[in-house]
């Protein structure tokens, strides 16, 4: 059932601001759904590194089909692991200025897993 809430935490692999690298920060990814006709769905993450002001996400709006012949339990399943693979992709590839790695994501999950009380992760070790 949308909306969603997870949680994500990510390391800086390069300084950020006055913070130094191999800093971690916690923060949150949600997705919902719009009411529009085309861009159906919205992600939002949001992270706050130390005490710099600027926020690392934002939201993102893009569609989703229902699957014609699909559960809607198996195509909300899908959705929620597409938008845990974006979050994740998203964080990542920001890049400072000289195209270096900005961040790397040590955990992504859902707050309130699946039905089955299974958990859905993405970890990096």
């Amino acid at each position: 059932m949308l909306p969603r809430r997870g949680v994500i935490e990510i390391e800086l692999l390069r300084r950020y601001g006055r913070t130094p690298a191999g800093t971690r920060a916690v923060g949150w990814f949600e997705v919902s759904e719009t009411g529009e006709v085309y861009f159906t769905h919205m992600r939002e993450v949001h992270i706050r590194v130390a005490d710099d002001p600027r926020v690392v996400g934002g939201p993102a709006w893009f569609p989703w089909p229902r699957e014609p012949g699909v559960s809607p339990a198996a195509s909300e399943a899908r959705l929620l692991e597409r938008v845990l693979w974006d979050v994740v992709r998203s964080v990542e590839e920001r890049q400072t200025k000289t195209k270096h790695q900005r961040f790397r994501v040590v955990r992504a999950e859902w707050e309130d897993g699946p039905a089955g009380g299974e958990r859905g992760a993405v970890s990096s070790g």
